[in-house]
C-alpha cells in the first residue's frame, strides 16, 4: 500500500471527518479566526503534503499575517520540528508565490534570519523550522516534513 492509498483508507474510516460539537472545523482541525487548521502528525513531500491536504478539501496553510503566524508557531511549539507551508519558488526561483499564485512579496512575511538562502541551489518550499523559532525557510522540496492544511 502507498502513502496515497493509506491515507485515502484513513480518511475514509477516520472520525476526523467528523465536525466536533459546537464547531465549524472538522475534527482535528484547530479553529483561528475564519480558519481551520491541521497539523500534521505525518511526513510528507511538499507535492505529498498538497495532495493530503486536497484529500481533506484544504490545501497548504497561506499565513496573511501577524495574529495568524503567532496561532501556527504558538501551536507547533513544542511539537514536530518543521512544517511545510503553502509556499514555494518553483515556478519561477527567487520569486515565492502562495499556493493560488499570490506572492508573497505584496504580504505579510516572517522570514528566519539570512532566508531565503536557496541552499546548495535546492530550496524552492517554504517550511517553517523550530531551529528558527518556527520562522520561515526554505527548504528542499523532495524532503519529508509535516505539513499544515488550511480550510
Amino acid at each position: 500500500m502507498n502513502l496515497f492509498s493509506g491515507v485515502a483508507l484513513l480518511l475514509l474510516g477516520s472520525s476526523m471527518l467528523l465536525y466536533a460539537e459546537g464547531s465549524r472545523c472538522i475534527g482535528g482541525f484547530h479553529s483561528h479566526g475564519r480558519s481551520c487548521y491541521w497539523f500534521s502528525d505525518m511526513t510528507a513531500t511538499f507535492a505529498e503534503a498538497r495532495s493530503i491536504c486536497q484529500l481533506y478539501g484544504a490545501r497548504l496553510v497561506i499565513i496573511n499575517g501577524r495574529a495568524e503566524d503567532d496561532f501556527i508557531r504558538g501551536y507547533a511549539r513544542g511539537k514536530d520540528s518543521n512544517y511545510y507551508i503553502g509556499g514555494s519558488d518553483l515556478a519561477r526561483e527567487g520569486t515565492f508565490l502562495w499556493e493560488g499564485g499570490r506572492p508573497l512579496s505584496g504580504g505579510y512575511q516572517n522570514w528566519a534570519s539570512g532566508q531565503p538562502d536557496n541552499y546548495k541551489g535546492d530550496e524552492d518550499c517554504l517550511v517553517i523550522w523550530k531551529a528558527f523559532g518556527y520562522r520561515w525557510n526554505d527548504a528542499t522540496c523532495s524532503h519529508k516534513h509535516n505539513f499544515i492544511c488550511e480550510i
